[in-house]
């Protein structure tokens, strides 16, 4: 298997950054009806998956996520951006940070 498994712990160091977060993703995602499909990452997948060097997933900052009803992802970018993240439409995902 090429890359680490989905349910790589997040350090200790990042737990804070992450319960934060996280509590702000999985609201929208019952909201929106939304799975997330990447989260925290390692350095070595996150190079591994194209991601950016400084890339916030490495903090447990980030996650990428897919609308059940994509009809719905303007309102996804809303109401993320009324929680304080910052949103970016990819082409097959919605990318969530803190802002």
């Amino acid at each position: 298997m090429p890359y680490p498994s989905a349910r790589t712990a997040v350090p200790a160091v990042h737990y804070v950054n992450a319960l934060d977060f996280m509590s702000r993703v999985l609201e929208l995602c019952e909201h929106f009806g939304a799975s997330v499909t990447s989260y925290y990452r390692t350095p070595k997948h996150n190079r591994a998956v194209g991601g950016v060097p400084h890339s916030k997933h490495l903090t447990a900052e980030a996650c990428d996520v897919v609308l059940d009803d994509p009809r719905q992802l303007t309102d996804a970018i809303a109401a993320a951006r009324r929680a304080g993240l910052v949103a970016i439409p990819e082409a097959d995902h919605l990318h969530l940070q803190r802002g």
